[in-house]
């Protein structure tokens, strides 16, 4: 029992690992492609006055 549940653990981890590095790379995907249309992708902050 113990062994499928150390099992089971590992899998999510090696799963969400894949995500994370997953994700990375479709953003640099993106970053490069936004290059090479020439249309860079700003990002801007709003910010507010008083609080």
């Amino acid at each position: 029992m113990k062994d499928r549940e150390k099992e089971i653990r590992y899998l999510i981890y090696l799963k969400s690992e894949i995500l994370k590095q997953t994700k990375k790379d479709l953003k640099n995907l993106r970053n490069e492609l936004d290059s090479l249309n020439n249309r860079g992708v700003q990002k801007t902050k709003k910010f507010r006055k008083g609080n």
